[in-house]
C-alpha cells in the first residue's frame, strides 16, 4: 500500500472548530482520519481514500463481517 495525501471536506459547525471530513471507500463512512492508498508503488490507477479503520482491517485481513484472515 502506499500512502497519499488526501484532499479533505471542510465542515464547521457554528463556534465548534473546524472538522475535515472525507467518505472512506470502502464503509462510506464520512471520517476524519485516513489516507489515500494505491495498490502498488508507481500505479498509473486511481487511488481510494480509505480511513484508519478499514486501512486497520486491511492490515489484518478482517473481512466485513468480522472474521480473520478474510
Amino acid at each position: 500500500m502506499v500512502l497519499h495525501p488526501a484532499p479533505r471536506q471542510r465542515i464547521s459547525n457554528t463556534g465548534a472548530p473546524t472538522v475535515f471530513t472525507q467518505e472512506c471507500a470502502l464503509c462510506d463512512s464520512q471520517r476524519v482520519t485516513g489516507s489515500l492508498l494505491s495498490s502498488h508503488p508507481g500505479a498509473s490507477g486511481q487511488a481510494l481514500w480509505v480511513c484508519d479503520d478499514c486501512q486497520h482491517k486491511l492490515a489484518r485481513r478482517i473481512d466485513d463481517e468480522g472474521a480473520l484472515g478474510g
